[in-house]
C-alpha cells in the first residue's frame, strides 16, 4: 500500500510540473510554497531581483486587490476570485504566426488556510477588451434582443445599435453619457456600489432591472456586467430582454 501510494504521489507531481497551466501551492499570508515551471516562467519578469518567495509580492503592481480579496475570504473550500486578467503577462505563442496570448488567474481556498493558484490563457476577455472592431464583436452588436455597452470611469464609451434600439438613444447621444442616467434615479449609482465586490472577484454580475429610455415608461432587462479593466475601471455590460417580463410599463 505504501509502495502504490509513493508511485501515485510520483505521478501526480509530473502531471503537476507537465501541464500547460501555471499551477502554485501558498500559505494564506502568500508565501510560495510551490510552484510547476509554467507559473515560474511566466511570473519571473515580476520577480524582483529573482526572488519568487510572496505571491502577493509578485503581483503587486499587476494585482494589488488580491491580498485583500484573499483576506476577505474567511471560508474554507472556497473560491477567491477565478478567471481575473493578469494585465501585461502573456503566455509565449507556441505556433509560428501566433500572438501570445493574455493569462489569468484564478485562487482557491483549501484546508489548512493553503491556496490554491491556476495561472492560465484567458481568450475571452482578451478578444472583448481588444476593441469593439474585433470580429467578435462585430458579430455580437448585431444579434437581436441583445444590448452592449462599455463604460470607462462610469461614463459610456461604446455602445452597440441593440442598446440603442431598446433605450430609444442615437450613437451620438450615449456617447460619454453617465451610465448612471439610463436609470430611474439612484438605481444606476446603486447598481454601480453593489456589483463592483462581485467584478474584483473575477465574476460577472447579473440584476435583472428597470431602465429608464428616452421615451415615456420604463424598460425590464437583465443588465450583466463584466470587468475588462480594473485599472480602468472598464465594464462590458450586457443588456437583454427577458422572456417572461413585458418589455414596457406604463409611466
Amino acid at each position: 500500500m505504501s509502495q502504490n501510494f509513493e508511485t501515485m504521489y510520483e505521478e501526480l507531481l509530473q502531471f503537476l510540473y507537465r501541464t500547460p497551466w501555471g499551477l502554485m501551492q501558498a500559505a494564506r499570508n502568500g508565501d510560495i510554497q510551490m510552484m510547476n515551471p509554467v507559473v515560474a516562467k511566466v511570473l519571473m519578469p515580476l520577480a524582483f531581483n529573482g526572488r519568487m518567495d510572496n505571491l502577493f509580492d509578485l503581483l503587486r503592481n499587476t494585482r494589488p486587490e488580491l491580498k485583500a480579496l484573499v483576506d476577505a475570504t474567511t471560508e474554507r473550500y472556497c473560491v477567491v476570485c477565478e478567471d481575473l486578467p493578469l494585465p501585461g503577462l502573456h503566455q509565449q505563442a507556441v505556433g509560428a504566426g501566433e500572438a501570445a496570448r493574455g493569462l489569468s488567474i484564478s485562487i482557491f481556498v483549501q484546508a489548512h488556510d493553503t491556496l490554491m493558484v491556476v495561472v492560465r490563457e484567458s481568450y475571452i476577455l482578451e478578444r472583448i477588451r481588444s476593441t469593439s472592431q474585433t470580429a467578435e464583436l462585430n458579430a455580437l452588436q448585431h444579434l437581436p434582443g441583445l444590448g452592449l455597452l462599455k463604460t470607462c470611469y462610469g461614463l459610456i464609451t461604446w455602445s452597440n445599435p441593440g442598446a440603442q434600439h431598446m433605450l430609444v438613444y442615437t450613437p451620438n447621444q450615449l456617447q460619454d453619457a453617465p451610465f448612471s442616467s439610463l436609470f430611474p434615479q439612484g438605481v444606476g449609482e446603486l447598481l454601480l456600489e453593489s456589483c463592483m465586490p462581485t467584478l474584483m472577484a473575477g465574476a460577472s454580475y447579473t440584476e435583472r432591472l428597470s431602465l429608464a429610455p428616452r421615451s415615456t415608461g420604463t424598460v425590464t432587462l437583465d443588465v450583466s456586467a463584466t470587468s475588462l479593466s480594473f485599472e480602468n475601471q472598464e465594464i462590458l455590460w450586457t443588456l437583454m430582454v427577458p422572456s417572461t417580463s413585458p418589455t414596457h410599463s406604463p409611466a
